[in-house]
């Protein structure tokens, strides 16, 4: 009932008041609006619950046989549910740089970039424009710097328009360097983008009824944050599990 979740003690200093406990986040979700900080609580189900448990119980059922008979089939990591994603071949799983320390109970603090930083990101691909001037992008040699261009494209056009799917090729046109803002500070950051940076931490937790469910939802949480596909991907700076 006293539980402080880690993450929540992290944001308070040892003279302030005492930090809110797990069960008063769960009734009121903006006891730490004060700290900048959203609230998610992924809600108890007591069916997925049951089923995160006896997905756990066969995994480990599937390695005592192993233990005990090397002769049976190695069992996988890939499809196990555990805390960090691992072994998908289509994206990256630590996208985000990811920080892992004990707890009492399974949660996640993600820090996001600020508004600022992101425009200055951003403006990076401006400036890499302005240098290239009329010359054709995909005459550039360096393979390096065709990627640092179409990586800075890209992220400008996650920042400004929210764009994350179709993104285009360097055989498609640039955008005239007189068109591209003057200053990092001029930089448009759209609606999307702003309403993801409205708090700048977000707090996922479980009711921490089920320890595996509380694992097993975090563990999605944090797979779909590392989607490239994903605006949140853009905008988080930090996890810490």
């Amino acid at each position: 009932q006293g539980y402080v979740l880690e993450a929540v003690n992290k944001l308070f200093s040892t003279a302030e008041a005492d930090p809110p406990t797990l069960v008063q986040l769960i009734a009121d979700k903006t006891l730490l609006s004060s700290k900048g900080t959203e609230v998610v609580v992924l809600e108890h189900d007591d069916a997925a619950a049951a089923e995160a448990g006896a997905d756990i119980a066969q995994l480990e059922n599937d390695f005592r046989s192993y233990a005990e008979s090397p002769g049976h089939m190695r069992p996988s990591f890939k499809k196990a549910h555990f805390l960090l994603p691992t072994g998908r071949d289509d994206h990256a799983t630590t996208a985000i740089h990811t920080f892992v320390r004990y707890g009492g109970g399974v949660h996640m603090l993600v820090s996001k970039y600020t508004v600022a930083e992101l425009k200055q990101q951003a403006f990076l691909f401006v400036a890499i424009r302005r240098e290239l001037g009329d010359d054709d992008p995909e005459d550039i040699e360096n393979e390096k710097q065709k990627d640092e261009l179409k990586e800075a494209w890209h992220t400008f056009l996650k920042v400004t328009q929210g764009q994350t799917t179709d993104l285009p090729e360097l055989s498609d046109e640039l955008p005239a360097a007189d068109e591209l803002p003057e200053s990092w500070s001029e930089v448009k950051v759209c609606d999307a983008v702003l309403k993801l940076t409205s708090s700048p931490h977000t707090l996922y937790c479980g009711e921490g009824r089920s320890l595996h469910h509380d694992r097993k939802q975090i563990h999605e949480v944090l797979e779909t944050m590392n989607d490239d596909e994903r605006l949140e991907r853009g905008v988080a700076k930090t996890v810490e599990l």
